[in-house]
């Protein structure tokens, strides 16, 4: 019996866990959500904006850093088939979700015009946190505009 609660437990504690952190869905369904409500439509997933925003989310994290990319010289030196690009940063506690980062970023004026700006049409998330899980980076590239 002690040994099923102490499984019970620790899945308890595992599902809260998870539960307070940012996701790349919930990210995505409520950056999708104000779009919809702004009259701005949809983004769709890209993995190669996936994995730049990740590859960024993991350098912030590394270096315990809070800056943006040049996202031009991303677009050259990886030759993207994109004509516009946009990023969001966030850096939260580790508990945020991440509905509670698109709020940040729709509170933000330059951050709100990315989000429901028309152009974009694609969109990468990439989301680190660190090890002592106090703090997490979150990075929305944007793509579109051809």
């Amino acid at each position: 019996m002690t040994r099923k609660l102490a499984v019970i437990v620790a899945a308890a504690a595992i599902a809260l866990v998870a539960a307070g952190c940012v996701t790349s869905d919930d990210t995505y369904n409520s950056m999708n959500g104000d779009r919809a409500a702004a009259g701005v439509s949809a983004v769709q997933h890209a993995d190669d904006l996936t994995s730049i925003a990740q590859n960024w989310a993991n350098h912030l994290r590394d270096a315990n850093s809070f800056y943006h990319q040049d996202l031009g010289a991303v677009m050259a030196w990886l030759g993207l088939p994109y004509c516009a690009m946009g990023e969001t940063l966030a850096k939260v506690p580790f508990d945020y979700t991440g509905a509670q980062v698109e709020a940040i970023w729709m509170n933000s004026a330059a951050h709100r015009a990315i989000v429901l700006d028309g152009r974009y049409g694609y969109v990468g998330i990439g989301i680190a946190s660190d090890a002592a899980q106090t703090t997490t980076w979150v990075v929305a590239d944007f793509g579109g505009g051809c």
